[in-house]
């Protein structure tokens, strides 16, 4: 892993585990737990056999989730390209301008939700679909 904001995820996680790191839906999640579960993350999309450099499209919304598909992505060594999450299929379909821009980005994934068994639960909590979320500082 190159050093990047993930390598500062690792290195605060591993000096304040306990300290809050990302506040949602009234739920709070640790340094040590984002962590944990963006190493999942990156793991998981090593083992779809993505390599460091190549280009990973996300469209979420600003959940729990994207921070976590954030920093497996940059753990795993790839590039994210965000996509608005408001974009309907028929915008990033075929025969549009928003799908030549992924053609030409190179992008081999484009996630927009997590699979209907883990959808909006991480770490036993559930989330609210569309609830928001924050990072904390790294204090």
């Amino acid at each position: 892993m190159s050093f990047n904001l993930a390598t500062m995820l690792v290195g605060s996680a591993a000096a304040r585990p306990d300290k809050p790191f990302l506040y949602a839906g009234g739920h709070l999640f640790s340094y040590a737990e984002v962590d944990g579960l963006s190493g999942r993350v990156a793991e998981f999309l090593v083992r779809l056999g993505l390599e460091p450099g190549d280009k990973v499209a996300v469209q979420l919304p600003n959940v729990p989730e994207f921070v976590l598909a954030y920093f497996g992505i940059l753990k795993a060594g790839l590039a994210m390209m965000p996509l608005n999450p408001l974009l309907t299929a028929p915008e990033i379909g075929p025969v549009n301008r928003w799908s030549q821009v992924l053609r030409n980005s190179g992008v081999h994934s484009v996630p927009r939700r997590m699979s209907s068994r883990s959808a909006g639960r991480f770490g036993g909590r559930s989330f609210a679909p569309g609830a928001s979320a924050t990072t904390g500082g790294s204090g």
